[in-house]
């Protein structure tokens, strides 16, 4: 790069291999849901899995136990706001579900 008369010269900079976060994004937190926003969008997912289920009359009654709880989980936390326990409990629901091979076969055939 050839500078002008009082004026020194700068290296262009390579991109940067890391991915840019718009600025305020973490600070909003945007970057990660609320556990609101988590118990409802699980609570979504296991009744858009009934949908797709291989079997759905056999995936129904597990399916539903699971969607009154994480209905559970939505009104308290609503009610109550983020507790540890109502974390834990999110927690533990969401991977007793994601860990399930019948709801990830659900989600595969969505």
């Amino acid at each position: 790069m050839v500078a002008s008369k009082g004026q020194t010269a700068t290296k262009p900079q390579a991109p940067s291999s890391r991915p840019v976060t718009p600025r305020g994004v973490l600070a909003r937190g945007l970057a990660q849901p609320s556990p609101l926003e988590r118990a409802e969008r699980l609570r979504d997912a296991i009744e858009q899995s009934k949908l797709s289920a291989a079997d759905p009359w056999g995936y129904a009654a597990k399916a539903r136990a699971w969607r009154q709880r994480a209905q559970q989980l939505v009104d308290e936390i609503a009610r109550s706001g983020d507790t540890p326990a109502l974390q834990r409990g999110l927690d533990t629901l969401a991977a007793e579900v994601e860990g399930d091979r019948d709801f990830q076969e659900a989600r595969r055939r969505a």
